[in-house]
């Protein structure tokens, strides 16, 4: 006699019934567990944002610009690929030491992974990042948040973003920070520039409701998340 068994056609809806109810209630979470992991990260790069800024003061008396190559964080819409046509949400660290300060970031004045010297700072190209590529040996893919943590929008509240455009904060010696793009200053601190409010910034993923904020604090540069 033959013990083959089979399963029976409800058998089988149950089990894709019991799939579904566990897909329903993991795969959100991991989701929120994936946005969770680039907000820890964004705010450890902003602190080591801060701290080049305290140890690498840029103060020159020989340049009369010297305050707009303050260390940075800038966040934008990169490519992956050479020749791709897509974008997607990442972000750099960067000094803008080039001639001129366009406000700009060229390869030579992006940070230093010190986790991996080899790399740089970087998530990909954009218009704002010369020469680095998603796929390059000398970018850190983890920085580009859409493609590595499914981060689909990157939101600066008014406090930090004049005009609600200039996505970036930078740092001066004493780890204040600064709103908008430096570049366009005309003098070492203007008072406009300056963060007076806590900085909100929202990462979101999908849903408008399937969000994080993380606050950066006027004056003292603490940036945490916040409910």
């Amino acid at each position: 006699m033959s013990n083959n068994k089979a399963f029976t056609m409800v058998e089988l809806v149950f089990v894709i019934v019991v799939v579904g109810i566990l897909s329903a209630i993991f795969v959100p979470r991991m989701q929120g567990d994936r946005l969770q992991e680039a907000a820890d990260q964004v705010i450890s790069h902003i602190r080591y944002t801060q701290h080049l800024a305290m140890v690498d003061d840029r103060f020159d008396p020989n340049d009369n610009e010297w305050y707009k190559e303050r260390w940075q964080i800038m966040f934008t819409r990169q490519k992956v690929t050479e020749g791709d046509e897509k974008v997607y949400w990442g972000y750099l660290i960067f000094s803008d030491t080039s001639a001129g300060h366009s406000g700009k970031a060229e390869l030579k004045e992006i940070a230093v992974n010190p986790l991996d010297r080899s790399k740089k700072l970087v998530g990909g190209s954009s218009t704002m990042v010369m020469g680095a590529r998603y796929n390059g040996a000398n970018v850190t893919n983890n920085m580009n948040l859409e493609k590595i943590y499914g981060v689909t929008d990157i939101k600066f509240d008014t406090s930090c973003s004049p005009g609600g455009t200039a996505r970036r904060i930078a740092f001066d010696y004493l780890g204040r920070p600064m709103k908008g793009d430096i570049s366009s200053l005309s003098r070492s601190y203007d008072t406009n520039h300056m963060i007076t409010k806590p900085c909100l910034i929202t990462l979101f993923a999908g849903r408008a409701d399937n969000n994080i904020t993380i606050s950066v604090e006027p004056e003292t540069g603490f940036a945490q998340i916040v409910p």
